[in-house]
């Protein structure tokens, strides 16, 4: 910490002698520093303290908790069969739900089929299904992107190869 007088960018002997009597009486407190008998702060020490202060004023402060984001379990069952066969189902009373139904695969995985919806910030509700087996997870929801539609000139070349593939015409790779 530098402390400076009016008159010299190093600081008189005055304020050093009453720096030196504040420590011996206990620790610095921003008032004491401020205070004319123990000289004056320079500017960047003020600056780093106020923006501290400023900082630290800025954070969340005992934010009230909204009904929305805490919530109690309504209902949870979980069935498994011990053979791949397994059921479960979740509901919360901030309006979460899911459940998914489980069933042994052909090759060896587990086919899932299942939805979930969750209530929207906005309003309304977000509603997903999907399906997860042998050929990867299918979700589906009016939420999802959705692929731009394609051009004319796409289904004019899918056309041409389809006729080429009922005509017998292949390409080598």
């Amino acid at each position: 910490m530098k402390l400076v007088s009016r008159g010299s960018p190093r600081g008189s002997a005055t304020a050093r002698r009453n720096l030196s009597k504040d420590l011996k009486e206990g620790p610095l407190t921003l008032p004491k520093l401020l205070s004319r008998d123990a000289g004056r702060l320079d500017d960047n020490t003020l600056l780093v303290c106020l923006t501290g202060i400023v900082a630290a004023s800025a954070l969340p402060q005992f934010q009230d908790r909204h009904p929305e984001h805490t919530a109690e379990t309504v209902l949870d069952e979980r069935e498994d069969r011990g053979d791949g066969n397994f059921r479960y189902r979740f509901e919360t009373t901030n309006g979460i739900n899911a459940e998914k139904v489980g069933t042994p695969g052909s090759e060896g995985q587990s086919n899932m089929q299942g939805a979930f919806s969750f209530p929207l910030p906005e309003g309304g509700v977000a509603q997903f299904s999907y399906i997860a087996d042998e050929n990867g997870y299918q979700p589906s929801s009016d939420l999802l992107p959705q692929p731009p539609p394609l051009p004319a000139h796409v289904y004019r070349l899918l056309e041409i190869a389809e006729q080429q593939r009922a005509q017998g015409i292949t390409f080598e790779k």
